[in-house]
């Protein structure tokens, strides 16, 4: 009797990732000895991983790393990222534990407007202030729409994202952020965003 094996899959959020994370994942996936490993998108495919400080494109939105024996993938869509083992052993899952950890330290900055959850909350936002516009006293109403119309902006540009741009691949070194502004500006972005609507909000209930 042979015991079946099940597959396993690790779903990662948005991500945006340089030359050397796609290195490190490959020398990750090669440190098993697999028989065989590819780089395919739809423009070329490689088994030379050298190749890759060569290639002068345009960043991806789709990319594939898969090696067999043992067999793990890494899909990078334009709508979804995942780690995919065949059989759910020791070794492949250890591949895929450690590739979907360098996942999640290479998420996109403000990688949480694509998840699902904020984007109906912000939906709901928008559709809950064209009832409130009905309602409010005309004073407020102008506060109203341009909180409506925030929200839907930011509802519509994470879905666009998500669907399209989930996955960016850029085939350069990352570039060295020692600038403090360029460490922090999605931290001073959600601190200026959240000022001018904690502003908003404490001038309508006054």
């Amino acid at each position: 009797m042979k015991e079946i094996i099940g597959s396993y899959t690790i779903e990662a959020k948005p991500v945006l990732l340089y030359l050397e994370d796609l290195l490190e994942v490959t020398k990750i996936i090669q440190s098993s000895n697999p028989k065989s490993l590819i780089i395919n998108s739809d423009r070329w495919s490689i088994d030379n991983f050298t190749e890759l400080e060569s290639i002068k494109c345009k960043p991806l939105n789709d990319l594939t790393i898969e090696s067999y024996c043992p067999s793990v993938t890494l899909r990078l869509h334009s709508s979804y990222a995942e780690v995919y083992i065949s059989e759910n052993n020791p070794v492949s899952r250890g591949i895929a534990e450690k590739i979907a950890e360098l996942l999640r330290m290479r998420r996109q900055p403000l990688w949480w407007l694509t998840s699902g959850f904020v984007a109906s909350a912000l939906s709901g936002g928008a559709i809950g202030s064209i009832t409130w516009v009905l309602i409010v006293p005309k004073q407020f109403r102008l506060i109203f729409c341009i909180l409506m119309a925030t929200l839907w902006c930011i509802f519509e540009t994470a879905s666009r994202h998500r669907l399209k741009r989930y996955s960016i691949i850029i085939f350069k070194r990352r570039p060295d952020q020692t600038n403090f502004f360029s460490r922090k500006k999605d931290e001073i972005l959600l601190l200026i965003i959240g000022a001018v609507v904690g502003g908003l909000v404490t001038w309508l209930l006054n």
